[in-house]
């Protein structure tokens, strides 16, 4: 699944704000690699976070959400990739643009034939083992800016070019 979505702090809804906070402060309580990852990035308190990085909030903590509601179903879910960019342009963004990249495999087992989805039963083990590592990898792993990696491009861009136009010279 490719999500791709708006964020702009003062658009948003305080609730889920304040629910996906409410999952930070889960997350320092029951996992010891936590702390050191996430406050390692972002400090002790979350709300200059929200405040001048809300786009790395989002990027932090939706994917752990929509992995934890996975966890619940049966589903195994990584996400392998996380990236914004600003909007409307680079030196002046009036908000970002956020997108990640999700899978979700089933790690159920049938427990009869014809049963529905609702009546299998998840392989708890696996999936509570996988959630966990993408927990951890959406906290540690970097987020891509598109607009500095479009940037670098440019700028490679330009340097073949102008080496180009050196081995012509010769």
């Amino acid at each position: 699944m490719f999500l791709t979505f708006r964020a702009k702090r003062s658009e948003e809804n305080e609730n889920a704000i304040s629910q996906l906070k409410a999952n930070v402060r889960d997350n320092r309580r029951g996992y010891d690699w936590f702390d050191s990852a996430f406050l390692g990035k972002y400090g002790n308190d979350i709300g200059p976070l929200l405040d001048r990085q809300y786009h790395e909030f989002l990027l932090r903590t939706l994917p752990k959400l929509l992995g934890r509601f996975g966890k619940e179903t049966g589903f195994r879910m990584a996400c392998p990739y996380s990236f914004y960019y600003p909007r409307p342009d680079i030196q002046h963004p009036d908000f970002y643009i956020i997108s990640f990249v999700l899978s979700f495999d089933w790690e159920g087992k049938d427990t009869g034939l014809r049963r529905s989805v609702r009546q299998q039963v998840p392989k708890q083990g696996i999936v509570t083992e996988a959630y966990l590592r993408m927990m951890r990898q959406v906290i540690e792993q970097d987020i891509t800016n598109v607009a500095a990696t479009r940037f670098a491009c440019d700028q490679y861009r330009q340097e073949v070019q102008s080496l180009l136009a050196v081995v012509e010279e010769f």
